[in-house]
């Protein structure tokens, strides 16, 4: 009962004392029936369920909300006389109705009788939120709510009402001691008309829909199996029938019937006869039948129609009274999906192919309007409830179609640099699975936003699906023997009707080439496109045996039903079926396609929320929840852990750690422990029940101090705290899974004071069943800066989290509010399992959006049949064998071995051990793994970036295992490939100091003149003269300009640009040649040069000092200051500043701006590298080679040479070109002196 439980008010009742008792009645009155007729010595009985909701009054909407309270209570003056018995009337089964999660303990119970111990009224107290400003309390109230309740009382009860206002002085309130507004209401005048009052504040008072009957079931369950026995019983309970000229005493029917959702097919239905007494009560009605033999969500419908009346007769069906509909859902059978989906088998129903498509409505997005920026907005569901103004046609020109090219003998479309276009699509089948994929040229760069938008009535947008498809040449893609031409990404979407669909080209440096894209349509039920599971075996599925090795898909939005389950048929249900049998009907298909998809992208487990604010999809006595979106929204976890155990999914029950309610943190954390007490109580039935996850992010509790405040000895206590609460959780886990979700970096790396996470916490060594979770983003960044950045950050968190590897789980988001289709995703998860070794793998629904991703299925499924216990490593002897990691592991007695190949070439793998072995290769299709010399040596082969899973076919010991030796596949011809591609890269290292000029400066070598001052400048002007053009210096055309700063002036020289227009790469270098003038003063000329501007809203600066020698020659022009972290879409203003610090003349030419280059660490980094690479070279490791290949820049320079495309602007004084020197010369030319050849 909401409200009820130790955190009711202090002048509640006893609840947890009287609660059994309420119950016990409440089902006798439920099933046998109130008191039909009055006889002698008897009174009649009424039983109600009312709802109270109130408001504002129109003449209050523009004031502040008014503090108020509320009190209902029953008076019975036949109280101990009902049924001839002792019992008084009473008000039960309150519940919040309020939308405001303050609410949740607002309500109390009315003390009882001493006698009786029965509830008699309730009362609500608006909550009350202050806060303090400029000296003066602010108050804010809830304003509008409502609750429900039965009231059993006599036909001679009142309710009396009381309203009273709060007067509130400070952050502590007082209720009026006068009786406020008090209204008395005859229950009986309830069963036909609601009660409407304007006092302190508006409410109603009514029946709730569906009360004049009353329906019970032998058994109460939502979820059955097929053709079990249904045992109903129906009554009418002061049903109210319109007069119409009508007596009271007419016979009426009752129309009972099972009506199946999907098809509106009736299953059964039955047909019985009633009369009504004086108060509209009848006698029970047996209903007996069985549920369906089909699966799916049914209604169980009960209707109370006229017999008479002529029309009604015509019809062959009376005139509707009344109509309530319950919802059922009955069971599959037991479905495995654990295989793969061949979609090549799937037909194709469309190829549109851009180029011949003619109507075309194309727009351009301004900068500031790209559709980029919504994507980092709070995440969701977008790919199925994007708003209509986010996705809605843009203003375009008239239709046209696409400009034409031709690549590879094929015709693509090239769409221009944020350019968007749309177009509708062919007609699909609706409610089907397709499958869509986008064909596209490879090795170039791809960031292309797709969104299919669905436009069901003419006016409503829904549905749809938004991704962001990113590809860029990869340095694998250079020792692919297939060298394909082609490629494709795809993902699953199922149909709404009326489909549009808009591609935007995010690409800020490059058009987009895109060919065409294909759709197929699968079968209604997707689980029956699945091959037979080769993987695992039914057996794995058993969340009852703990394993912490977990792939999951995390289900992070609150309404991923109404997302996942929307389907169009919903639209025209909403007239013939109940809000309940829909709502439900939906979180049957939303939990059953998220299931299908989750065996797609190779995950086994699910991570669903049960409460999220004051809603809840259970039944918890821990505070009153607010209200309920249906009438079966808190048997939702019910329904969804009984489908999951026949879809094969485990289920780890989310908690909301942030407790609705009014008290200290202790309190607080000692109601989250108890509401983990009951979800797992009612959860433990269930075969898919995997465990528990907390939010632990830094807005959820249990919440840490701010440790910079702390001493180190206090900065322990907290983290000792903290571990105390969470252990505490897991000890209700019962053994199950405690996965501590979204926790922040702080959390594994905190170089400021102790973790929270480290060797000795959590302790698997015992069995913990505890998980903290690391969260790692990425995603398809608009510009180079970002993602470069975003590269720098994920490989500095992967080297952080080493020290606590084998005992995390990982969870990969997307910084984007779209979907992130990559295909170079599953490498680097790869990477990140092979280092950290987690005990878990988290998706998000929002990153993941139904697409599928080349080659991750293949990764979760490995990670999946991980050993319990963390890998061991497997070192190699061989120094060549470094490009390769192997790790070992036992299970059940049997050997695992986890291999990655690191580099971006095919590796192959001699594995030697003392014995011979059978290998099994978890997750491969094709043969890969050959054996040789009887079964002791066993050749591997691994593509670029793969990593494999092999398991012994029999029962071994780690001793049998003997060492290890890896090679580059391809010989001799392949090695030779990569020393000249190293050997490439060492040759142009000194084009990236000075990249190709961005053209957004004017005047850079000042040969323009103007009438006023130095044109694209601005400058000081005073001392006269201080800035002036030179005709008589220069080192780029016939002009320079010449600073003079005199030392006893109080101001500095300086020189600003114009307002510089924000490079799309998100970088800015500044280079130039400068000079000072000659004279006998030792010191060094100071000058500093700073790029500054706007962001955000915020001013920033980066600025290097140069210092000049007094010399009196020009210094060669490099890069002085270069700012590598804009946002250019935020960036206000931007300009270039130069200042002379120092007394005495400078000369400044050649100003020249830069927007794609490496910084001057990002280039020492690649230096490094190349020097380690050749060394490898010599020795025979080519290790170094791996990491400098894969090096971001070291790829464009590769990419430049093999297109001979220049991309970079030489120095001017670079020698003429020579013939090109073979491998072996150039490594010569380029090493340092001590260690040529």
């Amino acid at each position: 009962m909401a409200g009820q439980g130790r955190l009711c008010r202090m002048d509640s009742i006893r609840p947890l004392f009287s609660k059994a008792y309420l119950i016990c009645c409440a089902l006798v009155s439920l099933v046998s029936g109130s008191v039909f007729a009055e006889g002698p010595g008897e009174i009649a009985a009424l039983d109600f369920r009312l709802e109270l909701n109130w408001s504002p009054n129109a003449d209050d909407s523009a004031c502040p909300p008014q503090p108020f309270r509320i009190e209902v209570e029953v008076v019975d003056p036949n109280s101990n006389r009902v049924n001839g018995s002792t019992s008084p009337a009473t008000i039960s089964e309150l519940e919040n109705r309020c939308d405001d999660v303050s609410t949740c303990n607002a309500f109390s119970i009315t003390p009882p009788q001493a006698a009786s111990l029965q509830q008699t009224g309730w009362s609500f107290e608006s909550p009350l939120v202050f806060g303090n400003r400029r000296a003066r309390v602010n108050r804010t109230a809830t304003s509008k709510g409502g609750a429900r309740f039965r009231v059993q009382a006599s036909a001679e009860a009142e309710l009396v009402v009381r309203v009273k206002k709060v007067a509130a002085s400070g952050p502590l309130a007082s209720v009026s001691s006068d009786d406020g507004d008090v209204t008395r209401i005859a229950i009986a005048d309830l069963a036909a008309q609601p009660i409407d009052n304007h006092g302190v504040i508006h409410w109603t008072l009514k029946r709730i829909d569906g009360d004049m009957l009353r329906i019970s079931m032998a058994d109460e369950r939502l979820v059955r199996e097929p053709n079990t026995p249904l045992e109903i019983v129906v009554r009418a309970n002061s049903l109210v029938v319109p007069q119409r000229g009508l007596p009271n005493n007419e016979p009426l029917q009752l129309i009972s019937s099972m009506i199946r959702l999907s098809d509106r097919e009736t299953v059964w239905t039955q047909t019985s006869t009633f009369s009504l007494d004086s108060l509209g009560n009848s006698q029970p009605i047996q209903i007996t039948d069985s549920t369906s033999s089909q699966p799916g969500v049914y209604e169980l419908r009960y209707e109370v129609a006229t017999e008479s009346r002529l029309w009604s007769r015509l019809r062959r069906r009376g005139e509707i009274v009344t109509r309530i509909g319950r919802p059922v859902v009955v069971l599959p059978e037991k479905e495995s999906v654990g295989g793969a989906i061949d979609f090549a088998t799937w037909p194709t129903i469309q190829k549109i192919k851009f180029t011949e498509i003619s109507d075309w409505a194309i727009s351009n997005w301004p900068v500031s309007n790209w559709p980029v920026r919504q994507m980092f907005s709070s995440r969701g569901p977008a790919f199925f409830s994007a708003s209509s103004a986010s996705v809605k046609t843009r203003p375009s020109v008239e239709s046209t179609q696409l400009i034409e090219e031709i690549y590879e003998g094929e015709k693509v479309a090239r769409v221009p640099i944020g350019q968007s276009f749309e177009t509708s699509l062919p007609k699909l089948r609706i409610g089907y699975p397709h499958h869509i994929s986008l064909r596209y040229p490879a090795n170039r760069t791809l960031k292309l936003r797709i969104q299919i938008t669905s436009d069901l009535s003419g006016e409503e947008q829904s549905g749809g699906a938004d991704y962001v498809v990113h590809d860029f040449p990869r340095a694998s893609d250079r020792y692919d023997d297939e060298n394909q031409k082609w490629r494709t990404q795809s993902f699953l979407y199922y149909a709404n009707g009326n489909e549009r669909i808009h591609i935007t080209n995010l690409d800020r440096l490059g058009d987009a080439l895109i060919e065409s894209i294909e759709i197929k349509s699968g079968p209604a039920k997707l689980a029956t496109a699945f091959e037979p599971p080769i993987d695992r075996s039914s057996d794995d599925m058993d969340a009852s045996k703990q394993s912490f090795r977990m792939t999951a898909l995390r289900l992070t939005s609150s309404d991923w039903i109404e997302a996942y389950g929307k389907i169009p048929r919903c639209h025209s249900l909403k007239s013939d079926f109940s809000v309940e049998s829909i709502a439900i009907d939906k979180l049957v298909t939303a939990t059953t396609r998220v299931c299908n998809y989750a065996s797609l992208l190779g995950a086994d487990t699910l991570l669903v929320d049960a409460n999220e604010g004051g809603k809840t999809w259970f039944k918890t006595n821990q505070y009153a929840p607010t209200r309920c979106s249906h009438r079966h929204e808190r048997d939702q976890l019910e329904i969804l852990l009984s489908l999951a155990d026949r879809l094969e999914k485990r289920v780890v029950v989310g908690l909301d750690t942030v407790m609705p309610i009014d008290a200290n943190p202790n309190e607080k954390q000692r109601s989250l422990v108890a509401l983990t007490k009951e979800v797992v109580k009612r959860s433990l039935s269930h075969r898919c029940f995997a465990g528990i996850w907390l939010s632990c992010g830094q807005n959820d509790q249990p919440k840490s101090l701010d440790q910079a405040r702390l001493s180190e000895d206090e900065q322990r206590q907290d983290r000792d705290r903290q571990r105390a609460i969470y252990d505490a959780i897991a000890e209700q886990c019962q053994g199950k899974s405690l996965l501590l979700v979204d926790l922040p970096d702080s959390a594994f790396v905190n170089r400021s004071g102790p973790c929270l996470v480290d060797k000795s916490w959590p302790n698997h060594s015992r069995r913990s069943c505890i998980v903290p979770v690391a969260t790692q983003f990425r995603g398809a960044y608009e510009c180079i800066s970002a993602e470069m950045e975003a590269e720098k950050r994920i490989a500095r968190k992967v080297a952080d989290l080493q020290g606590v590897a084998g005992q995390i789980g990982l969870s990969v988001r997307s910084d984007l509010d779209s979907g992130l289709i990559d295909r170079g995703f599953a490498e680097e998860l790869n990477v990140w399992v092979d280092r950290l070794d987690p005990l878990v793998v988290l998706h998000d629904d929002t990153t993941m959006q139904m697409g599928l991703q080349d080659g991750l299925r293949k990764t979760m499924n490995r990670v999946a049949a991980l050993t319990m216990q963390k890998m061991n490593e497997f070192a190699s002897p061989d120094p060549v064998a470094q490009t390769v990691h192997l790790k070992w592991g036992v299970e059940n007695q049997h050997l695992v071995l986890l291999v990655t190949n690191q580099s971006p070439w095919p590796s192959s793998v001699q594995l030697r051990c003392r014995k011979a072995i059978e290998w099994e290769s978890i997750g491969d299709s094709s043969k890969t793994v050959d054996q040789v010399e009887n079964g002791r040596v066993t050749e591997i082969r691994l593509d670029a970036g793969e990593m494999k899973l092999l398991r012994s076919a029999t029962r071994e010991e780690p001793q049998a295992l003997g060492m290890w030796t890896s090679s580059v596949q391809g010989g001799a011809i392949r090695i030779e490939k990569i020393k000249t591609d190293v050997a490439t890269i060492v040759e142009k290292l000194g084009t990236l100091s000075d990249s190709t000029p961005y053209q957004g400066l004017s005047n850079g070598s000042f040969e323009a003149t103007g009438n006023v001052g130095i044109k694209g400048w601005l400058h000081a002007q005073y001392p006269a003269g201080s800035v002036i053009v030179d005709d008589s210096e220069a080192t780029d055309g016939k002009r320079s300009l010449c600073m003079k700063t005199d030392g006893a002036g109080s101001q500095q020289t300086w020189l600003v640009t114009e307002t510089i227009t924000p490079p799309k790469s998100g970088r800015l270098a500044v280079s130039m040649s400068l000079r000072a003038e000659a004279t006998h003063i030792g010191s060094s000329h100071q000058v500093r040069v700073s790029i500054e501007g706007t962001q955000f809203g915020q001013s920033f600066r980066f600025s290097e000092t140069v210092a000049l020698p007094r010399n009196g020659q020009w210094q060669p022009r490099k890069i002085v200051t270069e700012a590598a972290t804009l946002v250019p879409e935020e960036v206000e203003t931007l300009r270039v500043t130069i200042d002379s610090l120092s007394p005495g003349k400078i000369w400044i030419d050649d100003v020249r701006l830069h927007d794609f280059f490496p910084t001057n660490q990002e280039r020492t980094e690649l230096q490094t590298q190349s020097f380690l690479a050749v060394q490898g070279i010599q020795r025979g490791n080519l290790e170094p080679s791996s990491k400098l290949l894969q090096n971001r820049w070291a790829q464009r320079l590769i990419e430049a040479s093999s297109t001979d495309e220049a991309v970079t602007v030489e120095t001017q004084n670079s020698p003429a070109h020579v013939d090109t020197p073979g491998v072996a010369e150039r490594f010569r030319s380029w090493l340092p002196n001590p260690i040529r050849f």
